[in-house]
């Protein structure tokens, strides 16, 4: 398994009644050229992309605006400004890095039951 490869690996599986409080990912490699995290919340699917992310930096998955669901990777963390959540009956995330070599994907993501 190589997670430069262009592989969705999952990190949270679908998960019934989820809230998700946090998400963040460090990918540690040699030149990795995008990260993407995909999450699906009851069937719809939202990607956020860091297209030249720096190897061992963790990015943090917020989401800008108030009325919609707009996620972006960002290395500020602002949930020490705003709560980040969303939740479904059913919620799933992913990650994949594309062109990166001897990677290694960390991730984390803290939910909550509803």
């Amino acid at each position: 398994m190589n997670p430069g490869d262009g592989t969705y690996y999952t990190v949270l599986d679908t998960t019934p009644n989820c809230r998700i409080i946090s998400i963040a990912l460090v990918i540690d490699g040699t030149g990795p050229s995008d990260l993407t995290m995909r999450i699906t919340i009851d069937g719809r699917s939202f990607e956020c992309v860091n297209p030249f992310p720096t190897s061992g930096t963790i990015e943090h998955v917020v989401n800008l605006t108030e009325f919609d669901a707009d996620f972006q990777l960002s290395t500020t963390y602002y949930g020490r400004y705003r709560a980040f959540l969303i939740e479904g009956q059913n919620v799933k995330v992913e990650a994949m890095a594309r062109g990166a070599a001897n990677t290694r994907l960390r991730c984390r993501v803290k939910h909550a039951a509803l």
